[in-house]
């Protein structure tokens, strides 16, 4: 290509051209073979990619090449989860169910200085991740797993009080990740094992494989809600089902009657 720059700065060059030009390719597949699989072929694909770079990482050329192809598969999540969600939730609150899909990827990036410690084999403080988890854990508990799961009728005062709790947890665990010196009532700070960036790109690996198998074994099997009819709607096909009922009943009348 007549130019010389430094593999790395290649690369994150090249990763952003690939991981825009995906998107709407992850999208027509999407359109041919079907949103699950899509998701199937491409987290395999990246954990596949993942792999090779781990292996061919000490070599420019494939470094470049290989870390482009990790993009490649990154890239459909931004095609194909808005319109999953909008498949299963629908149209009417579409931006908002997927505003909090996509919390999902900062939810994620907790994780990060968790895999640097883990690379690097030294002490992590886990305060501020499990301050965040226990918000997390109770904001689902209120409004997924006790009105839908187990049951519960939560009455609109202990809600709020669990969406208080939840709201002060995450802030203060979030205050703590800026601030590490904050006090806490209790001590999460662990030496990790080390286990270098190959042991933690190999569990990227597995957890590319695994979101694989579920889009194909699990999702592709989840069943789309059929928005029922409305009144109006239901009234006329009742009214034009009971109309085809009694011409047919007066054309088995008439019949006998010829006879």
């Amino acid at each position: 290509l007549f130019i010389t720059l430094p593999a790395l700065q290649f690369a994150l060059s090249a990763d952003r051209l690939v991981n825009g030009l995906c998107r709407p390719f992850w999208g027509w597949v999407s359109d041919h073979i079907g949103r699950e699989k899509t998701m199937a072929i491409a987290f395999g694909l990246e954990g596949l990619a993942i792999f090779a770079l781990i292996q061919f990482a000490r070599n420019p050329l494939l470094f470049v090449v290989f870390s482009a192809f990790t993009f490649f598969g990154w890239g459909e999540i931004f095609s194909l989860f808005p319109a999953t969600c909008g498949d299963f939730y629908g149209r009417k609150h579409a931006t908002a169910n997927y505003g909090f899909l996509y919390t999902a990827k900062g939810t994620a990036s907790v994780f990060v200085p968790i895999g640097s410690a883990l690379a690097a084999g030294r002490a992590f403080d886990f305060r501020a991740d499990i301050l965040l988890l226990l918000g997390g854990a109770l904001v689902l508990f209120a409004l997924f797993l006790a009105p839908t799961a187990l049951g519960l009728e939560l009455g609109r005062k202990t809600k709020s009080i669990l969406l208080a709790v939840a709201g002060a947890l995450v802030t203060y665990g979030i205050a703590l990740t800026v601030v590490p010196k904050i006090w806490t009532p209790f001590a999460g700070k662990f030496t990790m094992p080390k286990i270098g960036w190959v042991g933690v790109f190999g569990i990227a690996i597995v957890f590319d494989l695994t979101a694989a198998v579920l889009a194909f074994f699990v999702l592709r099997r989840m069943k789309v809600p059929v928005a029922s009819a409305g009144p109006a709607i239901a009234l006329a096909q009742g009214m034009a089902a009971g109309t085809e009922t009694s011409v047919k009943a007066k054309g088995a009348v008439a019949g006998g009657s010829g006879r």
